[in-house]
């Protein structure tokens, strides 16, 4: 599977009602998104 390089991922999530933006220090690649779902729901 080919994709974006998670290196050049910028995220950032606002909350609304607090006012506060949080960016995450790490954006997972996608087999590590895969393990975690897979522990999870297995």
């Amino acid at each position: 599977m080919g994709g974006i390089d998670p290196a050049l991922i910028d995220a950032a999530f606002y909350f609304v009602a607090d006012d506060l933006v949080i960016r995450p220090e790490h954006v997972d690649t996608e087999e590590q998104l895969l393990e975690r779902w897979r522990a999870v729901f297995g």
